[in-house]
């Protein structure tokens, strides 16, 4: 489900915004920046440190985006295996107090992420964690959260129709009840 939700969510920012670029970034246990046919045709395997790809994403908004030319957006999904989730949850405060007009992390669950089973993944440290940065404002389910005030969005995909309803959440106006 990674590939589809980012397709479509790279689709919808091409077609909304005339001016947008969009940079992609593979990470295991180090980041690089690729072109989109690598990111979105090459599998990467291995340990997985997602502060290394939020860490190059930063340092990438830092040196060629500054904040007074540009809306500054960072999106990361994941399986949620991470092998250093205090050093993730540091890193998207560090991108977040260096005025990200977003960060959204979405969690996928593959049919292939079953064995993963009852490990505790970073939505749920996010989400759940001790770590009362992340109060979320707004919930939808138990699984679409977003804290306006700190400009960051967080979910879980657990089947493909979660994808249109994540991407609605993340990218509209909250839904009135």
């Amino acid at each position: 489900y990674v590939r589809s939700l980012l397709f479509w969510l790279v689709e919808f920012l091409r077609k909304t915004y005339n001016n947008v670029e969009i940079r992609f970034i593979t990470h295991t246990t180090a980041a690089k920046l690729v072109d989109e046919d690598e990111f979105f045709h090459k599998k990467e395997s291995g340990g997985t440190l997602i502060h290394t790809g939020i860490d190059l994403a930063d340092y990438t908004f830092m040196t060629e985006y500054p904040i007074e030319k540009w809306n500054r957006f960072c999106f990361v999904a994941s399986d949620g295996e991470d092998f250093e989730p205090k050093e993730t949850i540091s890193s998207i405060k560090k991108i977040l107090a260096n005025k990200l007009n977003m960060f959204s992390y979405c969690e996928v669950e593959d049919s292939d992420n079953s064995s993963m089973g009852s490990v505790e993944t970073l939505f749920d440290q996010l989400v759940v964690g001790e770590d009362d940065f992340f109060d979320f404002d707004e919930t939808k389910g138990d699984q679409f959260f977003k804290d306006s005030g700190k400009h960051i969005f967080s979910c879980k995909i657990q089947k493909k129709e979660d994808i249109w309803e994540a991407l609605k959440f993340l990218l509209f106006k909250k839904e009135k009840k």
